[in-house]
């Protein structure tokens, strides 16, 4: 696993309070006419607004978008046919053979996978194949990092037990003409991909295979890139398993991209008052003395990830200590230290002598350090291993970063001095305040791939299982159209977010999705192994304060030993028995 996965996989998803979109009758208007169950008589006003919703087999009669002649199965790749190359999935399999599959799109068979997608959901027996032998396959994509020796990673794991639970459990969604969509889903490699290979992969995707919706584990400035470049003037829908940064809260996306977690501002709300809680503690414990003023050192890069440089200018912002903004206490209490990380430079982020001496120099009190694995296993033995050159001074007390979450490399750092792990805590996703459905779901997942059970790296990863979930039920949702478009996604997800409470996973699977397809109007609140989600309404991003995590003296990551109560504008200690595995004196 290289530094840039780790960090991925250390970046977890936890709950918000459920919020419903205040504005989703008004969205309906901003996704164009394409939504959900349309079928009024003003539906459409001239047959090519059917040919680009629905395929060139529509025409428009009377404000009705209507085919015209051919198969009665009006699925993804059904409309296709009138260049005489398919009609449907399984004549191309036919044609082309199982080793090399091609798949009917817009009537010419095509390749389903390529060097930079090659991984095909369902796994288990191949059942993506026995899909697409069906006369309704709908086909959706994903990017997730993806071994170039195995081609699995607990990443695509996840997507592949959403998918396989869907299959199994019901048989795929329901379809028009009362036929079932199973599932196929084509994983691309979303591990830091080259520009280059991420235009080929999301051209795939998005103009060869059609796919109305896409999850994705790709950094915001790749997804952004995936959405100017592609995904927008398809229509495209896209629900990222990470963090929205400014730029991803602020895309003209009309609704088509959705985020399982948090932006930076929110996850950043806790580290002023957990600041304050820290001074106190340093002036508890005699590592200040009471009269002497803090130095505060925040270290952010000013590259990537934008999430930590997002958190770091919220923080520089709303930080407060010895009686003074950080600008105030600047130069002599406050310094801005820029680091490189793994995903701006991964070679160089294997230096961090210049953080380290700026550091050093500065010999501050406390570190908030937003930046990624390359703090724990350069930056801080670099300072631990050299503070004695300085004297007697009191070491500095660190608060890190949602990268540091699960890190592999914390091990290292915690080597660089006794009990380091006694001045270490950090901001990141709260979880869900009821783990019963994440717990479920650990079962479900060491059942299914038995090889990972003694692994534990895909713990405290809830986000990446969610959000094919909200793919899947946001599919089932839009609704029966001919033609599924990104629209009707977007507007699906508007119906998941209040209404009944049903579980993802297999249990409440037949009864949600039925209430679902009882009615246009029918909605339901998924909860997932992260809880319940809350979603921005003007950005469609999680909407919730980070929690506290600290590291206790087995180097085991202890989560939400403290939340921020954001109404009452106070920490809320977790239970006793939980916090005092490594906070209990703070």
């Amino acid at each position: 696993m290289n530094s840039q996965t780790s960090s991925l996989r250390s970046l977890r998803a936890r709950s918000l309070v459920l919020g419903l979109w205040p504005g989703a009758l008004a969205l309906g208007s901003a996704l164009g006419c394409s939504l959900l169950y349309d079928l009024s008589p003003d539906q459409c006003g001239a047959t090519a607004e059917c040919v680009g919703r629905f395929g060139k087999s529509y025409v428009c009669d009377d404000g009705l978008c209507k085919r015209t002649g051919g198969s009665s199965d009006d699925s993804q790749d059904s409309d296709a046919g009138m260049s005489g190359g398919c009609t449907s999935h399984a004549q191309c399999l036919e044609k082309n053979g199982d080793l090399d599959p091609t798949v009917c799109v817009e009537g010419e068979c095509v390749p389903l996978r390529t060097d930079e997608c090659p991984v095909l959901l369902p796994m288990r027996n191949d059942q993506w194949l026995e899909s697409l032998k069906s006369s309704n396959a709908l086909i959706l994509g994903a990017f997730s990092p993806v071994p170039k020796a195995s081609f699995v990673s607990n990443f695509t794991r996840f997507d592949d037990l959403a998918v396989t639970e869907l299959s199994e459990e019901v048989m795929g969604l329901p379809g028009p003409n009362g036929k079932r969509r199973e599932i196929v889903m084509v994983v691309c490699d979303g591990a830091t991909p080259k520009r280059e290979t991420l235009a080929k992969s999301s051209s795939h995707l998005i103009d060869e295979l059609a796919v109305p919706g896409i999850v994705s584990t790709l950094q915001s400035a790749d997804l952004q890139y995936v959405f100017e470049e592609k995904a927008s003037d398809a229509g495209t829908f896209i629900i990222s398993a990470l963090d929205a940064d400014e730029s991803i809260l602020n895309l003209k996306d009309q609704g088509l991209v959705w985020t399982m977690l948090t932006g930076a501002e929110q996850v950043a709300v806790p580290v002023a008052p957990l600041l304050d809680r820290v001074v106190a503690y340093l002036r508890k414990t005699d590592a200040l003395a009471a009269d002497e003023d803090v130095r505060v050192a925040l270290v952010a890069p000013t590259g990537e990830p934008r999430l930590l440089n997002d958190m770091g200018a919220a923080i520089k912002k709303s930080i407060h200590f010895n009686g003074a903004s950080a600008t105030d206490n600047y130069p002599d209490n406050f310094r801005a230290i820029d680091i490189v990380t793994v995903y701006d430079d991964a070679d160089k982020a294997r230096d961090q002598s210049k953080v380290v001496s700026q550091l050093l120099d500065f010999m501050p009190h406390v570190v908030i350090a937003m930046a990624s694995n390359e703090f724990l296993s350069a930056a801080i033995p670099g300072v631990e291993g050299q503070w004695d050159t300085l004297g007697d001074a009191p070491r500095p007390f660190y608060i890190l970063s949602p990268y540091h979450l699960g890190a592999s490399d914390i091990g290292t750092a915690l080597q660089s001095a006794p009990n380091l792990e006694r001045r270490m805590v950090g901001v990141a996703y709260a979880s869900a305040t009821d783990t019963s459905v994440y717990k479920d779901y650990l079962i479900r997942l060491e059942q299914a791939y038995p090889e990972i059970t003694n692994d534990k790296s895909y713990e405290h990863l809830e986000n990446f299982y969610d959000a094919p979930y909200y793919l899947l039920y946001a599919t089932a949702a839009a609704g029966n159209p001919p033609r599924l478009t990104g629209s009707a996604l977007a507007q699906g997800m508007t119906r998941l977010l209040s209404g009944p409470t049903y579980d993802i996973g297999r249990d409440d699977m037949v009864e949600a999705l039925g209430l679902l397809q009882s009615n246009s109007k029918s909605t339901i609140t998924l909860n997932g192994t992260l809880g319940p989600a809350s979603f921005d309404p003007a950005t469609g991003a999680r909407a919730d304060a980070g929690s506290v995590f600290c590291i206790n003296g087995l180097q085991q990551f202890i989560s939400d030993v403290l939340r921020w109560d954001a109404t009452a504008k106070k920490f809320i200690d977790a239970d006793p028995a939980i916090g005092s595995a490594c906070i209990k004196s703070f």
